[in-house]
Order: structure tokens, then C-alpha cells, then sequence
């Protein structure tokens, strides 16, 4: 069947233009399918220093894509009861696609159905998954043992949306269709577009994009480490290729591409649904945690006008880094001439505004609201801004291990260590990169705050609080 299957694909992608040099979709170790080079392939050194077109593998035009503009061709084309899937005011690009392969994994493989010009895409349709791996598709026992984790909120979050665009999606799809439709596949219908699609040029002049899912080259997996990388893509709004940047491919070795040497441990998982076994480097990007009782706090967010995140990482030298804009927010006082307040319009609307050295930065929000407060900030207490930052995070680490560890004895007592059910290894296995990066970027802060507390700036300004060093060196000290 895997046979049939590629013979298929290739005569497909022949008859609608896609170009296949030298390689074969077949059936991969661990990933279901893949992309392997069917002999030796390459770089001459002038393709190596780009003097030359590079090796291009496969090339699918822009009409192949699968996008929002597509979707609606193919609506107004093919199919006036798929048509009315789409043909809905405020329906997203990526709805729209969603749409699309809920329909073509329940049309396209019908017997009858599945044929003629309307089952354009039937060939490539059936490589295509029909189990959702990522945490969306969980029981929602499975999803709640994520919690302490930077995804549990993304997940619970995510599937809120789908149930309520299923919701949407449902009645017209059974009156149009006259067959049932599941939740389940709704999920694997997103599954497919979250961990398949890219960034494509919407036309062949603009340079505008939008999200797109390529058939052929989406089924190129990832390599964990980037010595293991051996191809990219190359976007143009012509086509979409998928080039070589090794400089030799063996026969029948799998091409593989990254999903994004930047993406955490838990972002994988959230759109991906895998854990990489030894990722080189690793992180954590979620939102800030502030105190339910940091009211000064929540207002400083809303101000701030977007979610307000935290990044911090490990790399392949096991050194640690962390970043986030919102603390100096967070570490600016009315002391330094930041405050906030909560003003009230003439018909009663509520709005936050931030007074910056006494004049209010109405307009400004996110990365230009903290260039503002880092503007105002005296250069020579800059060591004091800087360990309250420290010790701002410090304490939302502490939270965040906490919530691990709890979690992690709500599991010894449920008795979760079925080593047989993969899930449940997922879990875990996120759960201990996760600590692993929050005990390694802690340490990191308690060092930077030793040493920041031994400035002459910082014991000048304690000593002129009624403080002492002493009342300060120890992590999650307020010295605000």
C-alpha cells in the first residue's frame, strides 16, 4: 500500500506541475512518512558558496498551495456545498483551511466521491495523518496533567477555540454533506494545517504573506540538531522549493529540515506533538506570572497592551539566558517618576494610562511603552533597576518549580509511570526539561543577584531604605 501510495503521489504531482528531482516520499522510522533521496546527491563548491542555483528537490507551484485564496478558487470551482463552508463573513484564512481538510479527509476518500477533477488533491490527502498526537487532542484528564508547564494555558486555551469553531462548523457541514461530523476530526483537520503550513506569498507580485500548507514538501521532518539539517525551503511567488544545503546525501538517507532552532521543548509539542529526544539547546517562552494580589502588577500588564512573556534558555554550552521586556515595567516605581493610574472618560470608559517622568504615554504600548520607562530611568541607578529585574524573575521561577513539583506528586500519588503509554512519557519528559532549564537559568539569576547587591549603587540605595545588604541576598527579596 506504502507503494501504491508513492506511485500515486508521484504521478499526482507530475500531472499538476509539482517537480520531484531525486527523491521519494517513503515510510519513516519514527515519524511516520518522510522525504529520502532515491540516489547520491551533491553540492558541487560553487552550489556551496551559492555562485549557482542550489540542488532543488521538489518544487511546488503556487497554485498547488493550499491557502485561504485557494480554498475559495477551489469552493467557487468545484464545489457548491463545500462553497458554503467558506462563503462565511468573518471566517479566518486559516479557518478556511481548517475547513478544507475536514472536507477533503471525508470526501477525497470516498470511493465515489473521491474521484473526478473535484478530488484534485485525493492522492496527497491520503498520506495525510488521521490521529491529532499534539496535547489539543488529549482526554482532558491527559491535558490537565500539564499543568505547571509554559503550555497547560496554551492547550486549555486552544481547545476553547476549536470546540467553539466546531461548534460553528458542524450544523453547516452535516446540512451540506448530510453525513456526521466529529470533533475529533476537527482537531485533526488543525493538527494537519498548525504542523504542516508556512509563510507563503499570497500572489505573484505582492510581498504580502499568508499561511499556506505545501503539499509533497510537508512531509519533510525535523532534524533535532542542526548538524543533522540537509535541506530548506525557499520561498517565491512563483513557487515554493525544497533545496539542499548538505554538502552529499547518501541513498536513501531521509531529507530533513528544522522547524525552527529557536522553537522550546514545549512549543514542539504544542504544534508538533513530539518531545526531540537531545535537543542541542532548550528554553521556555510563556507569559509572566504575577501574584493574584499585585494589583499595581495586572494593571501594568493591561497597559503594557499584550500578553507579556518570558523567555529563558539553556544552550548547547549549558550557559543560561533569560529575557523580558515587561520587567522593566514591572521594576519601575512611582519613586523613579513611573506610576499608573485608571482614568474615566466623559461616557464612562475605563482606561489605563502610564506617566512617565509626569507626562502620560497614552498611545504608547508594548516594546514603545518600555523604551519610554527605560528613557526616564537615572543611568546611574542602573544597577538597581537592573537586581530588581533579577529578582523579579527569580520569584516567577520559584512559582513555576513549585507548580512542577506539585504536580509532579499528584502523579506519584495517581500512580502516572506507565512507561508503555507515550503520552504519559511526553508529560514527563517535558515536565524535566522544563525544570531543567528553570534550575539552570535560577542559578544563573542567584549569581547575577550576588553580584549586583555588591555594588556600591546598590548597598548606597539600601543603606538609604533602612536596609541592609544582608535583608536582600536571599532569592524572591522585594526590594521594590
Amino acid at each position: 500500500m506504502a507503494t501504491d501510495f508513492a506511485t500515486n503521489l508521484q504521478l499526482w504531482a507530475k500531472t499538476n506541475g509539482i517537480i520531484i528531482n531525486s527523491v521519494a516520499i517513503k515510510q519513516s522510522e519514527n515519524s511516520g512518512l518522510g522525504i529520502f533521496a532515491n540516489d547520491r546527491i551533491e553540492i558541487s563548491e560553487k552550489q556551496q558558496d551559492e555562485d549557482e542555483e542550489p540542488v532543488t528537490l521538489i518544487s511546488v507551484p503556487r497554485n498547488m498551495i493550499i491557502s485561504a485564496e485557494m480554498v475559495t478558487d477551489y469552493g467557487l470551482a468545484y464545489s457548491t456545498s463545500f462553497n458554503r463552508l467558506i462563503d462565511i463573513s468573518g471566517l479566518s484564512g486559516r479557518e478556511k483551511i481548517v475547513r478544507f481538510f475536514v472536507f477533503g479527509l471525508h470526501e477525497f476518500a470516498n470511493p465515489v466521491r473521491g474521484a473526478g477533477p473535484q478530488a484534485v488533491f485525493a492522492p496527497y490527502f491520503a498520506g495525510l495523518p488521521r490521529i491529532a498526537t499534539t496535547p489539543v487532542a488529549w482526554s482532558d484528564e491527559k491535558i490537565a496533567r500539564l499543568y505547571g508547564t509554559s503550555i497547560y494555558e496554551a492547550v486549555v486555551a486552544k481547545r476553547t477555540v476549536l470546540a467553539e469553531e466546531f461548534d460553528r462548523f458542524q450544523q453547516v457541514f452535516e446540512d451540506s454533506f448530510g453525513e456526521h461530523v466529529r470533533f475529533e476530526e476537527y482537531v485533526v483537520a488543525d493538527f494537519i494545517v498548525s504542523s504542516r503550513s508556512m509563510q507563503v506569498l499570497v500572489s505573484e507580485t505582492s510581498e504580502s504573506v499568508a499561511v499556506g500548507v505545501v503539499p509533497v514538501i510537508d512531509f519533510a521532518n525535523h532534524a533535532t540538531n542542526t548538524a543533522d539539517v540537509t535541506a530548506k525551503y525557499e520561498i517565491t511567488n512563483q513557487d515554493v522549493r525544497l533545496e539542499l544545503v548538505s554538502s552529499s546525501i547518501e541513498s536513501g538517507q531521509e531529507i530533513k529540515i528544522s522547524y525552527g532552532r529557536d522553537r522550546s521543548t514545549g512549543e514542539i509539542l504544542f504544534n508538533y506533538g513530539f518531545v526531540e529526544p537531545e535537543p542541542e539547546h532548550d528554553s521556555i517562552r510563556t507569559r509572566v506570572v504575577l501574584d493574584d494580589d499585585d494589583v499595581v502588577g495586572k494593571v501594568k500588564e493591561r497597559a503594557y497592551g499584550k500578553r507579556a512573556l518570558i523567555e529563558l534558555g539553556v544552550d548547547d554550552q549549558g550557559r543560561a539566558s533569560w529575557e523580558c521586556e515587561f520587567t522593566w515595567l514591572l521594576a519601575a516605581t512611582e519613586e523613579d517618576g513611573v506610576r499608573v493610574q485608571v482614568a474615566q472618560d466623559v461616557d464612562g470608559t475605563r482606561t489605563v494610562e502610564v506617566v512617565v517622568a509626569g507626562t502620560t504615554a497614552v498611545h504608547a504600548t508594548g516594546a514603545d511603552l518600555v523604551r519610554a520607562v527605560r528613557h526616564s530611568l537615572q543611568a546611574q541607578m542602573a544597577d538597581v533597576y537592573e537586581l530588581r529585574r533579577v529578582v523579579i524573575v527569580r520569584n516567577m521561577i520559584d512559582v513555576w518549580l513549585d507548580r512542577l513539583a506539585r504536580a509532579e506528586a499528584v502523579d506519584v500519588e495517581a500512580g502516572y509511570r506507565d512507561d508503555d503509554d507515550d503520552d504519559d512519557d511526553v508529560v514527563l519528559r517535558l515536565r524535566q526539561r522544563e525544570a531543567h532549564v528553570l534550575n539552570t537559568v535560577g542559578r544563573e539569576l542567584d549569581r547575577q543577584r550576588d553580584e549586583l547587591v555588591q555594588s556600591a549603587t546598590v548597598q548606597v540605595y539600601l543603606r538609604g531604605h533602612g536596609s541592609s545588604v544582608d535583608d536582600h541576598d536571599e532569592p524572591g527579596t522585594d526590594i521594590r
